[in-house]
């Protein structure tokens, strides 16, 4: 993949924060033909485009998105038959964890031989902003102690591919070296991308960010 093509593919992961669909839908065609090796499932679109990246170019992977991009958030999304049929196809389940892609509910239940990626641990957690009962009881966006939302900091999705890559390595490790050298290549260009906002914001007197979300925080603490 080209740095130019990798730089739009960060940038997506930084806008496509839970409850807020990117504006340029990803297809979620498999990157093989339906039927043959490994079959990959991303929970939501930034875990997917993470896994795209790992896998680029390896033979026999088919990479699949569970929560459709157009127009979907995580959040209260409830799964149908349609999910269901992905889930129990699945050879892997490439998830972000602390409740965010809860909505996915028991994966071994449907597939007890489904093998679990969760991309975000060993990762250093934000605490959550307390929310409003009512807000948190009505539309799901009681994450718990923990802000779910590590990806929106470019240094925390390199940690996360790096993470993905690691562990398909594990599943698959006739192709470890290729998901290793992928991994490394998509890290390299999210810290560039670091860099750059870094360098960005350096200026700037107020540095306060004002959303309806708490998506921000660890991209802030960055």
């Amino acid at each position: 993949m080209k740095r130019s093509k990798k730089i739009l593919t960060a940038a997506i992961i930084l806008v496509a924060f839970a409850g807020c669909p990117s504006d340029k839908p990803v297809s979620d065609k498999p990157t093989v033909e339906e039927g043959k090796g490994l079959k990959i499932l991303a929970t939501f679109l930034p875990m997917y485009i993470m896994t795209l990246n790992v896998v680029e170019g390896v033979e026999g992977v088919e990479v699949n998105i569970l929560l459709p991009p157009e127009g979907a958030g995580p959040h209260g999304y409830h799964m149908t038959p349609g999910d269901m049929k992905k889930l129990a196809g699945a050879d892997v389940l490439v998830m972000n964890g602390h409740n965010l892609d809860s909505f996915v509910g028991f994966p071994k239940k449907t597939n007890p031989d489904i093998k679990i990626i969760l991309t975000t641990r060993g990762l250093e957690t934000l605490s959550d902003i307390e929310l409003d009962g009512d807000h948190a009881d009505d539309d799901g966006h009681d994450h718990g102690p923990v802000n779910p939302h590590f990806w929106v900091s470019p240094r925390n999705a390199a940690i996360q591919a790096t993470n993905i890559a690691g562990e398909l390595a594990k599943i698959d490790p006739e192709h470890a070296q290729e998901y290793d050298r992928n991994a490394k290549s998509f890290a390299e260009e999210l810290l560039k991308l670091e860099d750059d906002f870094k360098n960005a914001v350096a200026s700037f007197q107020n540095k306060k960010i004002v959303t309806v979300h708490n998506v921000f925080d660890y991209f802030a603490r960055d």
